[in-house]
């Protein structure tokens, strides 16, 4: 076996001779270090390529907890659906909560004209009263 300056080291128990030595391991640790350059090259692309997807894929999150939009346009559920709210005040419920900063906040009188003209202001604009 020699080394980088030409000299040459006893190799006592023939591991240059050994048949382990030339199978698929030492190939691929020799295409590896050969190939350091182009190793890199594949890694950063790759990972850039990840990075990517995970970032887009995190832009295509749609949270949709309305179980009506399950179903396709014209399935019967969503006609139903759609009638009820045309006719009813819907079926699909949502909840405004408001949270004073001190105890008990939300019984002031400015609070509660505050509250009542929120309500008056949403009624419009749904249709609802």
């Amino acid at each position: 076996m020699a080394l980088d300056g030409g000299e040459s080291i006893d190799d006592p128990i023939g591991i240059s001779e050994c048949p382990q030595s030339k199978g698929l391991l030492n190939q691929i640790g020799h295409f590896s270090f050969s190939n350091a350059k182009f190793i890199w090259a594949i890694t950063l692309f790759l990972s850039a390529l990840a990075v990517y997807g995970i970032i887009y894929g995190i832009t295509r999150i749609n949270v949709n907890d309305n179980p009506v939009r399950w179903f396709k346009p014209y399935h019967e559920i969503r006609v139903a659906e759609w009638l009820m709210n045309e006719n009813f005040a819907g079926t699909y419920s949502a909840y405004l909560v408001l949270r004073g900063r001190i105890p008990d906040g939300v019984k002031e009188p400015e609070v509660m004209r505050y509250i009542e003209a929120l309500q008056e202001k949403l009624a419009q604009k749904t249709g609802n009263r």
